[in-house]
């Protein structure tokens, strides 16, 4: 027996929703067929022609297991002077065994699920720290939980989707920066592309090639957010 929980179907018609259900009954045992408002961790809401995702009850969830719930908040992920090297791992086994003991995996894993799913004002900052997964230190630990205490005040963010049939159907921004690692000096890239106004792609990664200049970087840049918009 196969059990399937939290099947997703959208669609811009009712005919083709009940057709699409009326296919998979033929092979499957459907349960309830429910207006989409709960989906891993999603909420959706619809009030007219708009709706809205968010991951509030689950980003609360994160910030309460941390022990975070009240620590002083911060009006942006990530310090302007903070960068993150490898060289702020730890350099003796005494600050290693320190460091272990810290659930650095689990706090950037849940924080990658929010950064992918609808967080894409903490993309950036989580993807520097996704870098240190094989040996943290306490500089990396403390720009996780930075993370958290923007998310304590920025919980309730929401995508929202109302297309603007007067703006442009993709429009697409894109920007580089140059040398950004530290450790190997790979530029890093930055993309989100909007659907008629509304946010639904977003990506924030190291670059693959080592660049000669910012010019280099951004034209790296450009090309990779092309890729994405056509795929």
């Amino acid at each position: 027996t196969t059990y399937v929980d939290d099947l997703c179907v959208t669609s811009d018609s009712q005919e083709n929703l009940d057709s699409t259900f009326k296919i998979l009954s033929t092979d499957l045992k459907i349960g309830n067929r429910e207006k989409l408002s709960w989906h891993i961790g999603m909420r959706f809401r619809r009030s007219g022609n708009s709706a809205t995702i968010d991951q509030s009850a689950y980003t609360i969830q994160t910030i309460n297991e941390f022990n975070m719930a009240y620590s002083k908040t911060r009006s942006t992920p990530k310090k302007l002077e903070t960068t993150l090297s490898k060289h702020d791992a730890p350099k003796d086994d005494e600050s290693f065994q320190i460091a272990q003991k810290l659930p650095y995996r689990k706090l950037i894993g849940k924080l990658m699920h929010l950064g992918r799913q609808t967080g894409a004002d903490i993309s950036e900052a989580t993807a520097d720290c996704s870098r240190f997964l094989h040996n943290w230190g306490l500089t990396h630990w403390q720009a996780g939980k930075d993370i958290l205490r923007y998310l304590r005040q920025s919980h309730d963010i929401c995508l929202v989707y109302h297309p603007e049939r007067t703006k442009s159907p993709i429009e697409v921004y894109v920007d580089a920066a140059y040398a950004k690692d530290q450790d190997d000096r790979h530029s890093h890239t930055g993309i989100c592309v909007f659907y008629y106004g509304c946010l639904v792609h977003w990506i924030s990664r190291k670059q693959k090639s080592v660049t000669l200049s910012s010019c280099e970087a951004e034209y790296v840049a450009l090309t990779d957010a092309a890729k994405e918009t056509i795929h």
